[in-house]
């Protein structure tokens, strides 16, 4: 009986030994841009006053052990004010959020790096370091992802690809349903073209302060619609979108033609139709992914009438916007 007690034991004891325990190891940089000049220190935690990018990478169990060794290495360092809190006067940006992850441990660093000053501030502790040597950028810098991206001035190319790039337009007939052009149409025109609403709901003002909005959708197989209306002016927007990205076949969506663009097209075929922008595009999907993996691109309709907004995630067009705008009397 005890020999096969042991035996047992050691077979568990082999078996065990065997599996994989997983380890999940994770690092996030992220950085800010496009911040706004009167928004708080830390836009981390009001999205709202700036834009965030993000590059992640996994399995990197020996960059995530220097973080907490630097972590504690800093607790026999010298203190210092945390240069960003609330009410503090003369603060510093804080630009960049490192997140790192070890199994169940998950811990976050907020990192200032200006032409004064280089900051490591723990954010469960709230205390804050200096770092006059960059170990921490010597840590995240044997990533090569990871120095390119924090080296890339990502507010220079910001400010490139938005206002200076050139941008094609398109004409505002071709932006059809069912093959009829539907800008100046009235609600009753188009809800008749594409044979009724699922709903219609009258909304807070969403386009100006003098008129009620309303809000019409209709549902297909896999996607979702809304056109917004003013009272009874003409259409000031429709959404198209793909709700089921997984999906081979597209039909109900194929009604919707903005300039020979369907929602669910390869984003090739946006780059054949606008060469131009194809760097444009480019850029944004290297770099101004949103969280969800989503990235959009900008269309201006000729002659002031407006803008098309095309969503696109994995490569393929997930969303497509249209705003109209009409003169003014």
């Amino acid at each position: 009986m005890r020999i096969l007690l042991v035996s047992i034991l050691l077979f568990s004891t082999f078996a065990f030994s065997q599996q994989k325990i997983p380890n999940l190891t994770s690092i996030t940089l992220y950085k800010t841009y496009n911040e706004s000049d009167d928004g708080p220190c830390n836009a981390f935690k009001d999205e709202q006053f700036a834009q965030i990018m993000s590059r992640t990478i996994k399995d990197c169990d020996d960059l995530v052990m220097e973080l907490i060794n630097l972590k504690h290495s800093q607790k026999s360092s010298k203190r210092i004010g945390v240069p960003c809190s609330k009410g503090c006067i003369g603060c510093s940006d804080i630009e960049n959020m490192i997140v790192y992850q070890y199994n169940k441990l998950i811990d976050t660093i907020y990192y200032i790096n200006n032409d004064y000053e280089k900051i490591i501030i723990d954010s469960y502790q709230q205390n804050a370091y200096t770092d006059d040597e960059s170990k921490l950028l010597d840590i995240l810098f044997k990533s090569e992802e990871f120095k390119v991206f924090y080296q890339t001035d990502i507010n220079k190319l910001f400010n490139q690809i938005y206002f200076n790039s050139k941008k094609d337009s398109i004409a505002v007939e071709s932006i059809k349903i069912k093959n009829v052009p539907i800008y100046g149409l009235h609600r009753e025109e188009v809800e008749k073209l594409i044979g009724g609403f699922d709903g219609i709901y009258t909304e807070e003002e969403k386009f100006n302060h003098w008129s009620k909005n309303i809000k019409c959708t209709l549902f297909g197989f896999n996607s979702g619609n809304e056109f917004y209306f003013n009272d009874n002016d003409p259409i000031n927007c429709f959404s198209v979108e793909f709700l089921q990205m997984d999906e081979d076949e597209i039909k109900d969506l194929e009604l919707y033609d903005v300039v020979g663009l369907f929602v669910g097209d390869d984003e090739i075929k946006f780059n054949e139709k606008f060469p131009s922008m194809d760097k444009i595009l480019s850029v944004q999907k290297e770099y101004f992914k949103e969280k969800n993996g989503d990235y959009s691109i900008t269309v201006m309709i000729a002659n002031h009438k407006g803008r098309i907004d095309y969503v696109l995630n994995n490569s393929k067009i997930k969303q497509i916007v249209v705003n109209f705008r009409y003169p003014t009397n």
